[in-house]
């Protein structure tokens, strides 16, 4: 018999209890983790659920259409202020259409923390996962960090073998580093990292990135940035520190930055942005246990501060880049589009789907994630991928315990879990098990 629990699982416990009850759908972004944009071209986001994979799926195209909100949060018309495309006539804006899906074979039968890494054109996706963090017989489980290199096709994309990274780590994190993948995590050590060829093998032994015994040292973001890569974490026990730091040359955090600590009850949550060669962080400040507010900072490596800051309300579960303008989804009940220029104040876009999590390709143009919303059980059903901008179908994906998306040239990579079995929190002892599935995400004709 199984049950879930691990350091990483607590924390998204501590987001999910103590946000308010209209925002308890379970899809919390926090649960495990967020990411940034990297570099363009290279743009990623997560958005997560954690729930049972039981029940009949709701029409994701009834959940979506313009002012129907599917009785479970608001979506917005398409006549949205969206950034312009990097090129108009070779990025058309078309009807998003999905390859055929494939599914990931995983050594345990519950895979879980999807993270998802794309190379500049789009022709390699790295997918990242986590198995066990479960305890049988009361035993507890470590958490093993697997990676599989996957090539796209129209007719189903080649999956290459399961590769293990780590038999003990939490919280993995990927990007394109410039010439092949990093995966950075957490461990009893503090933070790890190991480069990933595009052939899927691993170059070299694992670095250590942060040394910190003991600190439940968590990554929830990195990016690509002129200087190197750029990973944001929390750290501690009762309370949480949110950090930021730049990874040197000889695979250590060299500038690293402070951004805030949350206090007992609450958790961290931060991601990370590459616009116009600067590095943005967005973070959660907890006023109290009861309300949140995401606070968009400036990261000024030389001085090793944070500057700059613009705050929006509510709980952030999407932040990136493109074309010009950083953009943000945050809220309760439902997920409001902010978008903005470094050092203004952000306009409100409009409010998408409920809590959609959103990407970009190279050409500029946004995809949003998001579910019709969780059954009375828990369950995350009617996993769908919409434009963000022009009409277009929606694109229906199943059911859904947790996914990660990341956009390259003109093309998105989507990796979900949808897991069969007791949602969160798990504590009861019972057998669960789910599937790891990779899809592409591309333009057809208008």
């Amino acid at each position: 018999m199984r049950n879930r629990w691990s350091p990483a699982l607590g924390q998204a416990l501590l987001i999910f209890l103590s946000v308010p009850a209209g925002c308890s759908d379970g899809s919390n972004a926090g649960s495990t983790g967020s990411t940034g944009a990297p570099s363009p071209g290279d743009a990623s986001s997560l958005v997560t659920g954690e729930g049972s994979d039981a029940g009949a799926m709701p029409s994701a195209e009834d959940a979506t259409a313009p002012g129907d909100d599917g009785g479970v949060g608001s979506c917005s018309s398409v006549a949205l202020s969206v950034p312009p495309l990097v090129d108009a006539a070779a990025c058309a804006s078309g009807q998003l259409e999905a390859a055929a899906p494939v599914t990931i074979v995983t050594p345990d039968e519950d895979p879980s923390n999807p993270v998802l890494a794309s190379s500049p054109s789009g022709d390699r996706f790295l997918a990242v996962w986590t198995d066990g963090g479960e305890t049988i017989n009361s035993t507890p489980i470590p958490e093993t960090i697997w990676s599989s290199l996957v090539a796209p096709d129209p007719d189903g994309a080649a999956i290459g073998a399961a590769i293990e990274l780590t038999g003990n780590g939490q919280c993995p994190v990927a990007a394109w580093n410039g010439t092949d993948f990093t995966v950075v995590w957490g461990d009893t050590s503090g933070l790890r990292s190991q480069e990933i060829d595009t052939t899927g093998a691993l170059v070299g032994a694992p670095s250590q990135v942060l040394s910190k015994a003991s600190a439940n040292a968590c990554p929830a973001s990195i990016v690509a940035t002129p200087g190197g890569l750029a990973v944001a974490w929390s750290e501690g026990q009762s309370t949480y520190t949110e950090n930021v730091g730049l990874i040197g040359q000889n695979g250590t955090l060299g500038s690293q930055v402070l951004l805030d600590t949350v206090g007992p009850g609450v958790a961290a949550n931060t991601a990370l942005a590459q616009l116009q060669g600067q590095t943005y962080a967005a973070f959660v400040e907890w006023p109290d246990a009861d309300s949140a507010s995401t606070v968009i900072s400036k990261i000024d490596w030389a001085g090793q501060t944070a500057v700059s800051q613009v705050v929006e309300p509510g709980f952030f579960n999407s932040f990136l880049a493109s074309g010009d303008q950083l953009w943000l989804t945050a809220g309760y009940a439902a997920a409001t589009l902010y978008a903005g220029t470094p050092g203004a104040s952000f306009r409100t876009v409009g409010t998408l789907c409920n809590f959609a999590s959103i990407a970009t390709d190279s050409c500029g143009r946004l995809v949003q994630l998001a579910t019709v919303g969780p059954t009375p059980a828990g369950v995350e059903v009617g996993f769908f991928a919409r434009p963000i901008g022009w009409a277009s179908p929606s694109v229906s994906l199943g059911d859904v315990t947790g996914s990660a998306i990341a956009g390259a040239a003109s093309t998105f990579g989507l990796l979900w879990y949808a897991r069969v079995g007791p949602g969160v929190p798990e504590f009861l002892d019972a057998q669960v098990s789910g599937s790891l599935s990779f899809t592409t995400l591309s333009w057809g004709s208008p």
